[in-house]
């Protein structure tokens, strides 16, 4: 799946060149855990498009599972925090979270958020989720719980919201919606601010996704939703820098892909090599980052 704006671009060959690359992590890391005699994920496709599930309690099993609780978001000060928060926790239960703006690691190669935002690869043992970093920080969170939803949904494949005949997209996005606000804490604070902005800083997603939110919980009209969304010019125009190696190559990759590769090749079971082009790095920085690690 992947998560699209209106009328997306055509998929380029920087979008596929991600994908193989994403896909090689996904085998390696599905290889890894056969090994050590791994269980499938219980979680990766619990419930079915084709039951037509409750979608609320769709996001209430993603929440139980990720732990995930209003003060967890009172404390994240910003929406960049709250994705990191919320990404971990979906480490810790077995899904691979990936966020980078570039391909592989050319900072020459950016992502293209009219191209794509996000996308999941459903898999029993190793399910990913990839959220594309040059978008807007305060859409990242939704693009996460969207993506998880598919897993949820055990769903794979290349989908946008303009060609959904099974609703699967629609259901992501309320199944997100509800996992990030809750209808009846949205409702409360609406009443209490008739703000937009108000709702949208408290529940650290963006303005668009706020309004869409009210527009489904019957709160603003369908004109007052269009009209916040044409005003969302909300994709990051700087370019991706190198930061901090030690927290971006394991943000690139995933922590858990990460800390197994480096281990195996620590351990002397993956060559230098075959290490560092999983993780589109040199192998002297795949020892430096052991250390750090």
């Amino acid at each position: 799946d992947l998560r699209q704006t209106p009328h997306a671009d055509p998929l380029s060959e920087d979008f596929f060149d991600l994908l193989r690359d994403v896909s090689g992590k996904q085998d390696w890391f599905k290889d890894f855990l056969f090994d050590q005699g791994a269980e499938p994920r219980a979680f990766v496709g619990s419930f079915r498009v084709a039951t037509k599930p409750n979608l609320q309690l769709v996001a209430e099993d993603i929440r139980s599972h990720l732990r995930l609780t209003d003060d967890d978001r009172a404390r994240s000060r910003t929406s960049g925090a709250y994705f990191s928060l919320i990404a971990g926790r979906a480490e810790d239960v077995g899904v691979l979270v990936m966020k980078s703006g570039i391909v592989r690691s050319n900072t020459k190669r950016p992502l293209s958020v009219a191209e794509f935002r996000g996308f999941a690869l459903a898999d029993t043992h190793v399910p990913v989720v990839f959220v594309n970093g040059r978008d807007a920080e305060t859409a990242w969170c939704f693009t996460l719980a969207h993506e998880l939803a598919h897993i949820w949904l055990g769903v794979s494949g290349v989908s946008d919201a303009a060609h959904d005949p099974e609703g699967i997209e629609a259901a992501c996005n309320k199944i997100a919606g509800e996992l990030l606000a809750k209808g009846d804490d949205v409702i409360r604070l609406w009443e209490e601010t008739k703000s937009i902005d108000a709702v949208a800083r408290h529940f650290r997603i963006s303005r668009v996704a706020t309004a869409r939110r009210l527009l489904d919980l019957g709160k603003i009209s369908r004109a007052q939703y269009l009209d916040v969304a044409k005003q969302v010019v909300d994709v990051r125009k700087d370019k991706e820098s190198g930061g901090d190696p030690w927290a971006t190559i394991p943000a690139r990759n995933s922590r858990r892909f990460t800390k197994a590769v480096v281990g195996e090749a620590m351990n002397g079971n993956t060559m230098l090599r075959d290490a560092a082009r999983l993780l589109n790095i040199r192998p002297d920085t795949v020892v430096a980052l052991s250390r750090e690690l």
